[in-house]
């Protein structure tokens, strides 16, 4: 067996979630998830769109729905196929399909 096959192939988030929970990885796949590092920092995974983009709301397209993340001095950082950063000072985050600074 060569050396790269007897590596672990490192699990993804959901992976682990799915695993730990019991949960259908299928189902999971299509949640949004996010990762809070306190009010400065969200690792968000399941996004499909970005609605709203500027330094005090990120409103992010979700399978599930829309997600508004609300702050101040916000940006967007290394956006991979479904996954995003969000840095800045989080004032809250909303759910929903009617979440916009209209609302």
């Amino acid at each position: 067996m060569s050396e790269k096959s007897q590596k672990k192939r490192k699990k993804t988030m959901t992976e682990n979630l799915a695993e730990f929970s019991g949960y259908p990885l299928e189902g999971l796949e299509i949640m949004p998830l996010l990762d809070c590092k306190w009010n400065r920092e969200i690792q968000f995974y399941g996004c499909v769109g970005i609605l709203e983009y500027d330094d005090t709301a990120i409103v992010l397209k979700t399978a599930r729905g829309n997600c508004g993340i609300y702050g101040e001095g916000l940006y967007l950082e290394n956006f991979h196929s479904d996954n995003l950063t969000v840095h800045g000072t989080i004032e809250s985050i909303r759910f929903g399909e009617k979440v916009g600074k209209d609302v």
